[in-house]
């Protein structure tokens, strides 16, 4: 097998394994084991133990992580091709497709007990959350090499990188549009979608009607609602407000605009504009509410359109459903970018072979036959992905339109190496969620939900620095 110029870097870094910080299911950090053998002389004595086996003839073995999607058509896929892998280089492959709910939590135990797989589902987001002791190689060379080869979406490239730095290889994204009742807006007089959050706002009072339980904007605020977290976040950048400088330090109070724009949030609370419950939902609220025609504006995933193209239960609203780009602000565009890949984590006995089997499923034919059919519930990450007729139908070049141009990530626009730990850890107490929660129910003002926010966000800085 011949040697690839990332390789140099392997034999370093697998020789210095640090004690592993980890962050629990439920998003809160969580030290690793105290026990946990990640000396030098352990990452010494994995590195002897496969040579030995190599020396020997024994059967290499990987072990590769894949967290469930919510498409099974591209799980199994996955699987497949992880075999086919299997039988052409006769590499025994364990290949485990676990719930998403399950993953983070089981990842962890495995890293602290020092038995985790060589190859893992990630996101910058998880990876940023153990630093300063990440699990993963640097796998720059190796995303370099491919990215010259088929060409990533710059947005894909660019914000993988962690202070220069690809600890994961990017494999997909996702994206973010809008769904918009369109009956309902006709019956309002309104024949153009709105575009901008301005528009979304101004044509969610017209159409509100809680009498009849029926609210413009399909947003929630619970306890562990990552999805619309991330959407609250989206609208404070597109009005301008970061929660971040670029050096890192905290911006959440300039210019007041963070509090701002949450006591006018408040205010679109009381006038009805969202459903009274929306308080306490979870990630899947907002899907419910405008499937069961409580909605008429919902900013959500392409896994919604799925629900309603699939579901004959569905049928009346979907055919009703104006499908379109999600909204920008009177700041910018800024949309959150959502990339997943696959790391190598520094235990891996195996990291030339983990890396080979990373680029089986990067292989051009196979990725984008796949992708293709399991349109819209992925965007790929690759130009040459997106020239076959597929992903000029309306919904899916909306999905690829967003992966191919989304910039934000947590944090945005910190660019230091410990900003984004900051900033990813930060991210699972899902702060503007509970910034909006706190406003909308009358614990607090905007700049005392700020002020609660900056508090936080110090005491994870005094863990990080």
């Amino acid at each position: 097998m011949r040697k690839r110029k990332w390789m140099r870097t392997l034999a370093a870094a697998a020789a210095v394994l640090l004690s592993l910080s980890a962050c629990s299911g439920s998003g809160q950090e969580t030290e690793a084991a105290a026990g946990a053998d990640t000396s030098a002389a352990a990452a010494a004595e994995d590195t002897t133990k496969a040579e030995e086996a190599t020396e020997s003839g024994e059967k290499k073995t990987l072990t590769i992580w894949v967290e469930k999607l919510f498409s099974d058509e591209v799980n199994a896929a996955t699987e497949e091709r992880v075999q086919q892998f299997a039988e052409e280089t006769g590499i025994e492959v364990k290949c485990e497709i676990i719930n998403s709910t399950d993953f983070v939590p089981r990842l962890n135990a495995a890293i602290e007990g020092g038995n985790a797989p060589d190859v893992t589902y990630t996101d910058t987001t998880r990876t940023m959350n153990y630093y300063p002791n990440i699990p993963y190689l640097d796998v720059s060379d190796l995303v370099d090499e491919i990215h010259e080869e088929r060409g990533y979406f710059e947005s894909m490239y660019t914000s993988t990188q962690i202070d220069g730095v690809h600890y994961y290889v990017p494999y997909c994204s996702s994206a973010v549009i809008m769904y918009v009742r369109k009956d309902v807006l006709e019956e309002h007089g309104i024949t153009d979608m709105p575009q901008t959050w301005d528009e979304v706002v101004e044509v969610a009072r017209q159409v509100t009607d809680p009498e009849n339980d029926f609210y413009g904007l399909a947003m929630g605020c619970g306890d562990n609602d990552d999805d619309d977290d991330n959407t609250w976040r989206q609208w404070m950048w597109n009005e301008g407000a970061y929660m971040y400088n670029e050096d890192g330090t905290i911006a959440i109070t300039d210019g007041n605009l963070w509090a701002q724009q949450l006591d006018m949030i408040g205010g679109l609370y009381e006038e009805g504009i969202y459903p009274p419950d929306c308080t306490t939902w979870d990630a899947g609220g907002n899907n419910t509410a405008y499937i069961q025609g409580r909605a008429a504006i919902c900013i959500n995933g392409p896994s919604l359109y799925v629900s309603l193209r699939d579901d004959e239960e569905n049928k009346e609203i979907f055919e009703n459903t104006a499908i379109v780009a999600a909204p920008v602000g009177t700041e910018n565009g800024i949309y959150m970018n959502y990339p997943r890949g696959y790391g190598i984590t520094k235990t891996s006995l195996y990291p030339e072979d983990a890396a080979d089997l990373i680029r089986y499923l990067l292989d051009a034919d196979w990725y984008n036959e796949c992708f293709e059919i399991t349109a819209p519930f992925l965007s790929p990450c690759f130009e040459d992905s997106v020239v076959s007729d597929v992903w000029d139908e309306e919904v899916n070049a909306l999905i690829v339109d967003y992966a191919r141009n989304a910039s934000g990530y947590y944090g945005y626009p910190v660019n230091t190496l410990e900003g984004r730990a900051v900033a990813s850890k930060h991210f699972f107490t899902y702060p503007a969620c509970r910034m909006v929660n706190q406003v909308m129910t009358g614990t607090a003002t905007g700049e005392e939900a700020v002020e609660e926010a900056v508090r936080d966000i110090e005491d994870i800085q005094d863990t990080v620095h």
